[in-house]
């Protein structure tokens, strides 16, 4: 697996793929965390200029 995923709550999130997929952690600052193939990104709407769709 390979791509970001725009999430709104990172400990929520994190938690979730640490505890499902178990990927390796490479870079946690907090507000973004990359794991090896996947990124989790907050707030991505505001980001792009989009509404959130849900």
């Amino acid at each position: 697996m390979k791509g970001l995923l725009a999430v709104k709550d990172i400990p929520a999130s994190k938690s979730f793929y640490e505890t499902v997929l178990h990927p390796n952690v490479v870079i946690d600052i907090g507000k973004h965390v990359t794991f090896e193939g996947f990124f989790l990104q907050p707030e991505y709407a505001k980001i792009i200029g989009m509404a959130p769709i849900f």
